[in-house]
């Protein structure tokens, strides 16, 4: 044989027969039953060792118009989708749910009891940290949420659970104790800036009061100063008015020594006339113009007894006080200015409050402001769309999926066997045939 049919030969000899696969599979029918038969057993036994894992879901989002009350409230303006943002960050913080536990000792001890903790509370609390990290999450249950308004954005509040545990009485307790406590949190906050807005008011109340008080007592020393002023002015008045009257005495005197003198020369003792004197030589007709009496005579014609009393009488009276109409308007309006009423009762006020406009009206403000009160039930932060539930089928093992899975590898593995023992058994024959 030429080495070119000996090539021939072989490479026919190693051609694929579909025919001898078919038989080949059906020979080998025992080794796929036996596969899928042991990959079914295997996935049975699997799915009963493994512990199924539910995941139950709760769904919330803004309440259009459960902040009226709330922001009714003075210096409080939220809006509804900052209201969920912040609720939904307070339920996936670690330290919210630690509170909830601290605060829901039933739930605490049905955990720890689910963890069957043998090594303390110390290890109960850490599986308890993991299982909130690992197997829970607060998500949007949209996509492009800061293109929308928050609060129309759904949230879920999502626990992946093992079989055993009250998921979604977990969920739904720690979301109601959640909203519950942060519309505490929102009263105290209200309560806080009402507090803080009336303690503004009060200082400035304060403030008022001191400010007015500064005012009046600038005003009393104005007023005090003035009336310095015009006391000074009226003594200078005074004494102007009384040195007036002695100078007027003293000219009187004056007038009566001069005239005096003349009716001694005229030899007039006792008051006369012009008429009287009508015989008399003219050498002792003296006229004496300006010095006239009420009736225009002049007042030698007196006499001398008469001008000598008055003027011993205007000595005497010389330096004594005399009050005319003015001198006495004078000191009355004295008396007046150093009485000031005014200064008197600015001074006596026991209270400066209820003649401050801007303190009263702030008082009222104030008023008003404590009689706005906000309780938790006026408050409804969200709305639940669904509560969490108990989910008909686990999440895992997926029973059905492992089962179609084990009946594919299985019967892949088969044929695998089916043609590693149709191959050893060609190697064989291929041997035995050489020999």
């Amino acid at each position: 044989m030429s080495a070119k049919e000996e090539f021939d030969e072989l490479s026919a000899s190693d051609e694929i027969d579909l025919r001898d696969l078919v038989l080949a599979i059906f020979e080998g029918w025992y080794w796929i039953v036996g596969a899928v038969v042991v990959a079914v057993i295997a996935s049975f036994t699997y799915v009963s060792a493994v512990t199924p894992v539910y995941t139950t879901e709760l769904k919330f989002n803004g309440h259009p118009d459960g902040l009226r009350a709330l922001n009714n409230m003075p210096g409080t303006s939220y809006t509804s989708g900052q209201v969920v943002a912040e609720l939904s960050q307070r339920v996936g913080s670690y330290e919210n749910f630690q509170r909830y536990l601290e605060e829901s000792e039933e739930t605490r001890v049905e955990l720890f009891d689910y963890f069957d903790v043998g090594a303390g509370e110390e290890d109960a609390v850490e599986k308890v940290r993991r299982l909130f990290f690992a197997n829970f999450s607060v998500s949007s249950s949209q996509e492009g949420e800061g293109e929308e308004d928050p609060a129309s954005v759904d949230r879920l509040i999502s626990l992946s659970y093992s079989e055993g545990m009250q998921g979604p009485e977990l969920v739904n307790d720690y979301y109601s104790w959640s909203v519950s406590d942060y519309k505490e949190a929102l009263v105290g906050r209200a309560e806080q800036a009402l507090d803080n807005s009336i303690a503004r008011n009060e200082k400035r109340m304060d403030a008022q009061i001191d400010a007015y008080e500064a005012d009046v007592d600038a005003r009393i020393t104005r007023m005090r100063e003035a009336d310095e002023i015009k006391i000074k002015e009226l003594v200078d008045s005074l004494n102007a008015e009384k040195k007036a009257i002695k100078s007027f005495r003293e000219k009187r005197i004056r007038d009566l020594e001069e005239a005096e003198r003349i009716a001694s020369m005229m030899g007039i003792e006792k008051p006369t006339t012009p008429i009287d004197l009508g015989g008399q030589s003219s050498e002792r007709d003296i006229i004496y113009t300006g010095i006239n009496s009420q009736s225009g005579l002049p007042l030698y014609f007196m006499g001398t007894d008469a001008l000598s009393s008055e003027r011993e009488v205007v000595e005497s009276n010389l330096e004594n006080d005399v009050k005319n109409a003015e001198i006495i308007r004078i000191e009355k309006q004295i008396e007046e200015v150093r009485n000031n009423r005014q200064i008197e009762a600015l001074e006596q006020r026991k209270e400066n409050s209820p003649f401050v406009e801007e303190y009263n009206k702030m008082v009222q403000e104030n008023i008003m402001m404590r009689a706005n009160i906000v309780n938790v039930d006026d408050i409804r932060v969200a709305e639940v769309i669904h509560w969490a539930y108990q989910p008909s089928q686990p999440d895992s093992p997926r029973k059905a999926l492992i089962l179609a899975l084990s009946l594919v590898l299985g019967g892949m593995v088969g044929l695998f066997l089916v043609f590693v023992v149709r191959m050893l058994h060609s190697v064989k024959g291929y041997r035995e045939a050489k020999v």
